[in-house]
C-alpha cells in the first residue's frame, strides 16, 4: 500500500519597520486578509498564532504560515502578495524551498520564488507494506 506525506512549504510576511505592532487591528486585519485569499484557492494551509495567558485576550496571528502544494498557487494569490508588500516600506516575504530560505520584496520576486519553489515540491511517497 502506498502512503503519501504531505509536504509543506513554509511562507512569512515580514512586516516591515513603519508597521506597528504586530497586534495592532490594521496589521492583523491584513493577515487575516493574506489568509482568506490562501484558502480560496482550496490548498491545505496551517498559521502560527499567539495567544496571551488572559482571560479574553485574543490570539495574534505571527504571518507565519505552511502551505501544501505550494506550485498550485495562482496569480490571486501572487497579487495578494504583492498588495501586501507594497501596502508598507520594508515588507518581505520570506519562502523556504528545501533547506534555502529565500526573501522576496517585489511582486516579480515573489512570483519567481513561487516558481522556484514549485519546481522543487515532489510528492514524498512511503511505501508501506500489508496495509500499513
Amino acid at each position: 500500500m502506498e502512503k503519501r506525506t504531505l509536504q509543506m512549504t513554509p511562507i512569512s510576511f515580514v512586516p516591515g519597520p513603519e508597521d506597528r505592532a504586530l497586534g495592532g487591528d490594521d496589521y492583523q486585519h491584513e493577515l487575516g486578509d493574506l489568509l482568506a485569499v490562501l484558502r480560496s484557492e482550496k490548498v491545505l494551509i496551517t498559521t502560527r498564532m499567539q495567544f496571551r495567558d488572559a482571560v479574553g485576550a485574543d490570539a495574534i496571528g505571527l504571518g507565519q504560515f505552511s502551505i501544501e502544494a505550494l506550485k498550485v498557487l495562482g496569480p490571486l494569490a501572487s497579487a495578494a502578495f504583492g498588495a501586501w508588500l507594497h501596502k508598507r516600506y520594508g515588507r518581505k516575504v520570506r519562502i523556504k524551498i528545501g533547506e534555502i530560505e529565500a526573501e522576496a520584496q517585489s511582486v516579480a520576486e515573489i512570483e519567481q520564488l513561487l516558481q522556484q519553489a514549485a519546481n522543487f515540491e515532489r510528492p514524498r511517497i512511503q511505501v508501506g507494506r500489508d496495509g500499513q
